[in-house]
């Protein structure tokens, strides 16, 4: 499973996940061509806001786009979090910062006139 983040242009912020949600391919900012996950020959479910960008250039037979499921939700994430919880699994919010994928490119405000 690959769920892919629209992060604009032709870049996307993607992960691998083999059947049993074991992490592949860390999740990273990635530009999208043609050869993308190209390496892989079994088949891969493609989902997600960013997949659609991919859709009309991807040439892999083995990638299947899962259209209709955009977007994280509730219903599939609660369970994880449930499990997390029970075994005590929780993170120190005082030391908690974002994962940052990329570095932040700001650009200076226009001038007006």
């Amino acid at each position: 499973i690959c769920p892919m983040l629209d992060a604009r242009r032709m870049e996307v912020y993607c992960a691998l996940f083999d059947e049993m949600g074991k992490e592949i391919i860390p999740t990273k900012a990635v530009i999208l061509d043609e050869e993308f996950l190209s390496e892989f020959k079994e088949p891969i479910v493609v989902l997600g806001n960013g997949s659609h960008k991919w859709k009309s250039i991807c040439t892999n037979p083995a990638i299947l786009f899962e259209d209709g499921i955009d977007y994280p939700n509730a219903h599939f994430i609660g369970p994880l979090a449930y499990e997390r919880f029970l075994n005590n699994s929780f993170e120190n919010l005082v030391t908690l910062e974002p994962q940052y994928l990329k570095e932040f490119m700001g650009t200076k405000p226009k001038k007006l006139v």
